[in-house]
């Protein structure tokens, strides 16, 4: 085998080897962007879910507060009507209940209903990214093990002729 050969197939191994290094740190950074990005998500799911927690809360906290004063006022206003009035204001007290729950129930429904979808869109984008990262890894053997099919395919031409060669008189 002369030097030019010798050479020639040892820089061969080190671009593939590079090349092999190169695949492998790209693989890692798309690993690291995939949980990177994930991890975000589901910071920004916590955060909203927290908001919309927050939202109800005061929102609830206000129509309580409304519906007190309201209580208060009517209270103030008929005294004189009070036993009358008082079933009267009852049952309607009970309906608005009825109503906030039902509205808190609808609400409370509605933001499961979004994270859910928000949750399932979140596992469908990262399925769909292990599955593409999945398919550019066994891509990428694919390519290494034809490379090496390659290399040793040039080898033992290389070897042959080799032998040839020394065989010359």
């Amino acid at each position: 085998m002369d030097v030019e050969t010798s050479s020639a197939i040892e820089n061969l191994g080190h671009r593939i080897d590079a090349l092999g290094e190169a695949l492998r740190a790209d693989m890692a950074e798309h690993g690291k962007q995939l949980r990177a990005e994930t991890a975000e998500q589901g910071k920004q799911l916590r955060a909203e879910t927290a908001e919309h927690g927050k939202q109800l809360r005061v929102e609830v906290a206000e129509q309580g507060k409304q519906l007190r004063v309201e209580v208060a006022e009517q209270g103030k206003q008929l005294r004189a009507e009070m036993a009358e009035q008082g079933k009267q204001l009852r049952a309607e007290m009970a309906e608005q209940g009825k109503q906030l729950r039902a509205e808190m129930a609808e609400q409370g429904r509605q933001l499961r209903a979004e994270m859910a979808g928000q949750g399932a869109q979140l596992r469908t984008d990262t399925t769909a990214m292990r599955d593409e990262l999945r398919n550019e890894i066994r891509h990428g053997q694919i390519q290494l093990e034809s490379i090496r099919d390659d290399i040793r395919i040039v080898a033992e031409g290389v070897a042959n002729l080799a032998v040839k060669f020394d065989r010359r008189p």
